[in-house]
């Protein structure tokens, strides 16, 4: 059986040695594979200049595709977003934001991370003489418990406000609000990256609320998320707001986490969501034994 391979009129390979003739009429009798196809060199030099001439000309656009579509992403990113294309990440990150840990006596998972984000944390614990919290020689704040409180949902409110407080005085403009069950998806270095590059702001403008354990682009706005207070951050200028909020008088059954969405919209903060942590599965500490009433928004 006689195949060849012909492109534009100008055998290139055979398989059982005989090539037919070109517009040129060149002729070659050389047996050759036809898995060497268009890298034969003496089949290329068989083809006519104006067919090799285009070969060429196709590989050279190829590999200027290739060189552009490998290039061009990096580009028009630094273009367009030239200010977060090489940040200091270590130093926005010890200059902008303070850790909270809420923690009832510094167990779970307090010490790990207290470690992965030891710049300026301040554990947020019911009692600071406990063994626990002081072996990590870190900053204690000491909350109020609520005595008045009907549940934990209560307690954990009137202990979110304060922290919200304390942030509201501080001297660093970003607040993250961390649950002691909590397990963060990155490296120590690459949670301060991720941290950094979601909480980013272009107009000098410090409006939004960040929910940290939902997925999300931190850049832009998202629905107000009610469930789940496992990482949140705020920033100085909206806490004393927030603060305020939670402490007014609520529903018997308010869920924490549900406050917080209500207080957001009240303060006019811009939701917005990136993924930092995930839920180890350890049991919730609010002992909820009742449904949520259907009027709780």
């Amino acid at each position: 059986m006689h195949l060849a391979l012909k492109f534009g009129g100008a055998a290139i390979a055979t398989v059982n040695g005989t090539v037919e003739n070109g517009p040129d009429g060149l002729q070659t009798d050389e047996k050759t594979s036809s898995t060497k196809g268009l890298l034969d060199g003496k089949a290329l030099a068989a083809m006519h200049p104006s067919q090799r001439s285009r070969i060429l000309i196709y590989i050279f656009i190829l590999l200027t595709i290739l060189l552009f579509f490998r290039s061009v992403p990096s580009f028009l990113y630094r273009f367009l977003f030239n200010e977060t294309s090489d940040l200091n990440y270590s130093q926005l990150f010890s200059k902008r934001l303070k850790t909270y840990i809420m923690t009832h006596d510094c167990g779970r998972y307090t010490s790990s991370l207290a470690t992965d984000l030891s710049d300026d944390t301040t554990l947020v614990t019911d009692n600071t003489s406990d063994p626990q919290c002081t072996s990590l020689n870190l900053p204690l704040l000491q909350t109020t418990l609520n005595e008045q409180a009907e549940n934990q949902d209560q307690r954990y409110i009137a202990k979110y406000s304060q922290v919200l407080t304390a942030c509201s005085h501080g001297v660093k403009m970003l607040c993250l609000i961390l649950e002691d069950d909590a397990v963060f998806l990155h490296t120590p270095s690459r949670t301060r990256e991720v941290l950094v590059q979601n909480t980013i702001t272009y107009h000098f403008n410090e409006d939004s609320a960040y929910d940290c354990g939902k997925r999300g682009n931190g850049w832009f706005p998202s629905s107000q998320t009610g469930l789940g207070s496992l990482c949140r951050i705020y920033s100085k200028d909206k806490a004393g707001c927030m603060a305020g909020c939670l402490v007014e008088p609520k529903h018997p059954l308010s869920h924490a986490d549900l406050e917080l969405m209500r207080c957001q919209m009240k303060c006019q903060l811009v939701q917005k969501r990136f993924l930092l942590v995930q839920h180890t599965g350890l049991p919730s500490t609010m002992n909820r034994q009742e449904e949520r009433p259907k009027d709780v928004a």
